[in-house]
């Protein structure tokens, strides 16, 4: 039986790209409206210039070579295609994308054998690392599955709901109604006179792929990530939370960002672990709260865990202490809330960057 010929070949490979093509529009949603995705264009450009020099390498071999690559490179074939359907039943496009890459490299691998292959992995391998998404997941993944998913925990916010502070309730801004169009989102700002937090609120909807690990989009949207880790801490009920803690920082501001997810039997902080114990047919809840760093305090972050214990209601009060822990007297002054509150709104907080940038 005669072996296919190049033009044979070429037109198999290009079969074999059709799962990248099908990804083609979610590609370019994610470079257009995510300038973390947008940065990454450089490492576009090295994949191209990269394939390019490995397909002139590889030019007379394709022209005059008429051995395929056997039995094992069939296999991963296979295997990649395989792994894209997961992703397609899971709509996870991080997994279709990379699975893609996979089915392309090993058909070549299939058509054009081992030399080639070798030519256009270290392509392929960076186009692994430019899909949007890859190396948060990559970051987290050793964590995600270490600890196990806790009680749940879904307190509901509004604007008077913490003793002791003004709250107030965010207008949404254009970007954010359009970033979450089947989620129920909702900002807050609760203030008193020396401290602050800011909270975002999300009741998942249809769409999955509106909710993003916070610190991707944190960097999307300017400030750079200075630590991050997941942290467990005890409850009064006995229970426990997991957060994932960040510390991030944009020009003269710092602060601290914790973030979970819930539904009604469970909650996490992994990003990962939530998008693996996800389902429709469960009400999941997305939660992001921030507070403002002490500039020059070298207990600034322990005195920030503190102050969102007690604002979640996992530390101790009493009547006369508000959410913060500080000592209310009846000389409080309710302007300089309503000042410092109103000074936050027009300065912005990381929960409402989040998605008038991501």
């Amino acid at each position: 039986m005669n072996a296919p010929s190049l033009k044979s070949r070429l037109a198999l490979l290009a079969i074999a790209a059709l799962p990248l093509a099908f990804k083609a529009p979610y590609l370019w949603k994610a470079w257009t409206s995510s300038p973390l995705d947008r940065a990454r264009l450089e490492l576009y450009g090295l994949i191209s210039l990269v394939a390019v020099a490995a397909g002139a390498a590889a030019f007379r071999r394709l022209r005059c070579d008429s051995r395929s690559g056997g039995t094992v490179p069939a296999i991963f074939v296979g295997l990649a295609a395989a792994v894209f359907a997961i992703g397609v039943i899971h709509d996870v496009n991080a997994i279709q994308l990379i699975a893609g890459v996979g089915i392309l490299w090993s058909a070549g691998w299939l058509l054009f054998g081992g030399m080639a292959a070798g030519l256009f992995a270290p392509a392929a391998l960076f186009a692994v690392l430019a899909v949007p998404g890859t190396l948060h997941w990559m970051q987290s993944a050793s964590a995600a599955f270490v600890l196990a998913p806790l009680e749940p925990f879904a307190p509901e916010f509004s604007a008077d709901s913490q003793p002791g502070m003004l709250g107030r309730e965010l207008p949404p801004s254009p970007g954010f109604t359009r970033f979450f169009k089947t989620s129920s989102a909702r900002q807050f700002i609760y203030a008193n006179p020396s401290n602050s937090v800011a909270v975002l609120a999300v009741t998942v909807g249809d769409d999955i792929h509106e909710i993003h690990p916070a610190t991707h989009c944190l960097r999307s949207a300017g400030w750079m990530v200075v630590s991050e880790k997941l942290s467990v801490m005890e409850r009064p009920d006995g229970g426990s939370l997991e957060v994932d803690e960040a510390v991030v920082e944009s020009f003269d501001s710092r602060m601290l960002v914790w973030i979970w997810y819930s539904c009604d039997d469970a909650s996490t902080g992994s990003f990962l672990n939530f998008r693996r114990m996800y389902s429709g047919a469960a009400r999941w809840r997305a939660y992001q709260i921030a507070t403002l760093l002490a500039d020059g305090d070298t207990d600034a972050i322990d005195d920030a865990r503190d102050r969102m214990r007690i604002f979640l209601g996992l530390g101790a009060a009493n009547d006369r202490v508000d959410c913060f822990g500080h000592q209310l007297s009846d000389a409080d002054d309710g302007d300089r809330d309503r000042g410092r509150l109103s000074a936050l709104v027009r300065r912005g907080c990381p929960c409402r960057a989040n998605a008038d940038n991501a």
